[in-house]
């Protein structure tokens, strides 16, 4: 049988390359003589065995994804319908490409960026492209393992019984829920006879015996706290103490102190694992790899024998959905969950077998990677759910409300369900020793895939390899330091509207680092090794280190078999190319650039078959205040109305929810800034009240109130719609009606809520609001457009008791003069009509609309003139209406320079 070196090399350059590479290593070694390719080069290290190999790529492969990410995969995508495409993807996918990577690695004894090198000089930055995918998987995935070393330091020092209650320091009391207290209400309202609050909402047809709650000393329904944003103690447990809050995406002042040290610790472990190499690895795979395999068997024994474990598998598994499987998102959903996975396409693999020895069987290592990882992710799976099966028994509800996706499940739901469980501190330690060693066996092998692959460029490092460990983990670390930032605040309500700065960051890691980009960056290596290097170059590999095939057994289904080759140049690639489509339910969108951003949500601009649309996304997780449910479920009632945009798509994935709506145009506000002097013309604002006025009344009519009203939450719209005023962003709506209508819910409860400026006095004095407080937001509004308000024409920001005073100064006949100067008199006379409307009482709408005509008419404005929007150059732009022409265009503006002339490109 011919060596490697005695065969032809892919690129004359290659042989070159090798050569090069030779010399260096004879030189460092101090040998003189010259080394054969199948000899071990001492100076690169190897494994001390080939279990050792063995464990090292599946603590690689089994990681945190097994247990927080494949559950809620599977109950988002059909429950057990999901193992069709799963496992059908680990053998038609997963198989071929774990092997390939294998193969490549142990064949040409080096990591990917020397190995497409060798095929062609070209090609080198396929390999430095699975290099970039691990090294930034790694920057964030070391956080998550530090938030568990902090949950066992907490563990350690008796917070097992803390995290599960309010009352500490950490929680904010008006929104916690006390899990400890809950059993107090499980029995409540059994006999009909305990008397119900005077806002209860006892319409609502979700209101049950069962379904009550304890908060803040008493037994609600869900249904009267449905729309108030109620949080769990071990959630602000995880939010506001582990993670820590802060202002924003850039808002960072101080280091959040019990994740740093958590991560000073991950580190540390990292670079002593790694400082002699592979031997090192291999040895700490023994303790690392397989403990956490006896840890999710313990766990799902435990699981299965907690009273309530049958309903959460049959969540699980009992209710599968096959048209599922006929649901190409399904198989994508499939696909990324395999990448993310294994490994693949991350280099790791490759570099791990390049230590193997030439002669290893590959082929029987790739099968129990695969079999050892789809068995963890399912028996993983079954611990969670039969613990979240409990945890729901425990609640007193069913078990999709406790369904949490990603670290959310890892840190909130399943620390809950432990903590309920008898000896709580045993089991949680174990949970989070487990999450522990699943991550740092595979931190340990993406941090190596960029120190193995800049030894092997530069080999004169390899002696020095622990200088490069050192240097690669100080850089990891400098760029993942900012994940743990944070801004200290010690009021309770900036902790429940905001979350840690750095948190902002480990999200956007944690959603576009990895899942996609491994799919590309395998799909794209094994499409050169089929192509380019040849199907047939790469079987004759395999038929030099394995042998020919011992029978026709082996040469059909083992090592030789011709389906490989077959795989390779047809059916990996075609799943790996659906693996990159994203899809959102059942549709695909394409997402064009960023519209706007804030504390609370984003809005996208996206396209569906080249339609245009809003997409609207907040995070999963964090103590934000939930908005997304509340525009769909505003919208869902309204968006069919004129002046509301309409509803398309709304869901949500394991990191985000969205909510897909009517494209509109740019909100009043922003027409403002660039209108002439900053001033809209008095018959544009006249019919932005008309307008503005019949959007609250449809709102209101349908039972809810905005709360708030200002000129950033309407928008006109684009081309021949922009003579309609829409109204946008329903965050801080609540229902104030039964659904019946028969009387108001009464919440006296609650922070305030509007804009400083323009919130009715009701809400900045923590008092119930109804529909006059809307249309008194509205009124101060529309006064602001006139002629400005006497508390917002400063610079300087005024507190929320001094606009309080203002407001209750203008009540008074000569606060009046200072609201309504240069204004008719007939807009006090709508002031008057609000404030004497009883407080349950909807307003007049139509005697306010005719009011505000009959002022028109003796003002003498013309209500058919087009708005400014529909006749200024500037503004035309902004909503996408296009240039006018000269003669449409007034002198004055025809006047204009053209060198002064302002240019926007439409939103």
């Amino acid at each position: 049988m011919m060596s490697p070196k005695q065969r032809r090399s892919p690129s004359d350059s290659s042989s070159v390359e090798d050569q090069r590479i030779a010399g260096a290593i004879v030189k460092d070694s101090g040998s003189s003589r010259e080394m054969e390719a199948t000899e071990i080069d001492p100076c690169r290290g190897a494994w001390g065995n080939q279990l050792e190999f063995l464990l090292s790529t599946l603590g690689m492969a089994v990681g945190l994804g097994n247990i927080w990410r494949f559950p809620t995969r599977a109950y988002n995508n059909g429950g057990c319908a999901f193992l069709v495409p799963y496992i059908s993807c680990a053998f038609l996918f997963g198989l071929p490409a774990v092997y390939l990577e294998f193969l490549l690695g142990q064949y040409h004894r080096t990591t990917a960026p020397i190995i497409f090198r060798r095929i062609a000089p070209i090609l080198q930055g396929v390999g430095w492209m699975a290099v970039t995918v691990s090294s930034l998987v790694s920057i964030y995935y070391i956080i998550i393992i530090g938030w568990s070393t902090v949950y066992m330091a907490s563990i350690v020092m008796g917070h097992t019984g803390l995290w599960n209650r309010c009352g500490n320091s950490w929680n904010v009391n008006d929104t916690c829920l006390d899990s400890t207290m809950q059993s107090l209400c499980q029995r409540f309202n059994k006999t009909k006879n305990e008397t119900s609050p005077a806002w209860a909402n006892l319409s609502d047809p979700v209101r049950s015996a069962s379904a009550y709650v304890y908060f803040k000393g008493e037994c609600y329904n869900k249904a009267d706290l449905l729309f108030n944003a109620t949080t769990t103690a071990t959630e602000q447990y995880f939010f506001n103490h582990v993670v820590s809050p802060s202002a924003g995406f850039l808002s960072f002042s101080s280091l959040n102190w019990k994740s740093f040290a958590g991560v000073n610790v991950c580190w540390l472990i990292v670079v002593l694992i790694l400082w002699k190499g592979v031997d090192y690895m291999g040895k700490a795979s023994y303790v690392i790899v397989t403990l956490p395999y006896f840890i999710i068997v313990l766990l799902f024994f435990r699981g299965i024998s907690l009273p309530g474990a049958e309903e959460g598998l049959k969540f699980y598994l009992g209710n599968p959905d096959w048209s599922k499987i006929l649901d190409p998102a399904t198989w994508g959903e499939a696909l990324k969950q395999l990448c993310f996975s294994l490994g693949i396409g991350y280099g790791g693999l490759i570099g791990m077998s390049s230590f193997s020895r030439p002669n290893n069987n590959c082929f029987r290592d790739s099968l129990i990677v695969i079999i050892g990882d789809t068995v963890m992710s399912i028996v993983g799976g079954a611990a969670v759910f039969s613990t979240l099966g409990f945890l729901a028994q425990r609640r007193g509800c069913k078990v999709s409300e406790v369904v949490n996706d990603g670290f959310s499940l890892a840190f909130v739901a399943f620390p809950e369900a432990l903590g309920r469980m008898p000896l709580p501190q045993f089991w949680s330690f174990l949970f989070f020793l487990m999450l522990f060693f699943l991550g740092i066996s595979t931190e340990v092998a993406y941090v190596n895939v960029f120190c193995s692959s800049i030894c092997d460029q530069f080999v004169n490092l390899r002696k020095k390899k622990w200088m490069v460990v050192i240097g690669w983990c100080l850089v990891l670390y400098a760029l993942g330091i900012v994940m743990v930032f944070d801004v200290s605040s010690h009021n309770q309500n900036e902790r429940c509207n905001s979350i840690q700065g750095g948190f902002y960051w480990f999200v956007m890691f944690d959603e576009y680092a990895a899942g996609v980009s491994s799919c590309c960056a395998v799909t794209a290596e094994i499409l050169i090794v089929a192509y380019v290097y040849g199907r047939r170059t790469q079987l004759a590999d395999m038929k030099e280190m394995f042998g020919p095939a011992r029978n026709r057994c082996t040469r059909w289904f083992g090592p030789h078999s011709p389906y490989f080759g077959f795989n390779w140049m047809f059916i990996t690639p075609v799943l790996g190319s659906k693996g990159k489509s994203l899809r959102l339910g059942h549709h695909e969108y394409k997402l064009v650039n960023p519209i706007a951003t804030g504390p609370f949500s984003s809005v996208f601009l996206v396209e569906e078959d080249g339609v245009p649309y809003a997409m609207k996304v907040e995070a999963q997780e964090g103590c934000l205040r939930p908005v997304l449910k509340l525009d769909h479920a505003v919208l869902t009632k309204v968006g069919n109305q004129t002046g509301f945009p309409s509803l398309i798509d709304a869901g949500r994935t394991d990191h985000f929810k969205y909510v897909v709506m009517q494209l509109v145009g740019p909100d009043l506000s922003m027409l403002l800034e660039f209108a002439p002097q900053k001033q809209f013309s008095k018959s544009t604002i006249y019919k932005i009240a008309l307008q503005t006025l019949d959007r609250l009344r449809v709102l209101h009519n349908e039972g809810w109130l905005n709360r708030d009203v200002k000129a950033q939450n309407f928008a006109v719209g684009l081309g021949e719609e922009s003579s309609i005023v829409y109204m946008l962003d329903f965050g801080l709506t609540r229902k104030y009606m039964e659904k019946n209508g028969a009387r108001h819910l009464l919440r006296p409860w609650g922070p305030s809520v509007g804009t400083f400026p323009y919130a009715p006095l009701n809400s900045l004095g923590f008092l119930d609001q109804t529909p006059a407080d809307d249309i008194e937001g509205w009124l101060y509004m529309i006064i602001h457009l006139l002629n400005g308000l006497p508390w917002h024409n400063s610079r300087r920001s005024l507190s929320l008791a001094k606009v309080r005073e203002w407001k209750m100064y203008c009540r008074r006949s000569g606060g009046k003069t200072h609201l309504f100067k240069d204004v008719p008199d007939g807009w006090a006379d709508i002031f008057d009509m609000i404030l004497k409307t009883p407080h349950y009482d909807r307003p007049d709408y139509n005697k306010i609309a005719n009011k505000i005509i009959s002022i028109a008419l003796d003002e003498k404005i013309d209500l058919s003139k087009p708005f400014d929007w529909q006749v200024n150059s500037v503004l035309r732009s902004l909503v996408q209406l296009g240039p006018l022409s000269c003669d449409e265009l007034t002198n004055q503006i025809c006047a204009t320079p053209r060198a002064t002339r302002m240019v926007i490109s439409p939103i």
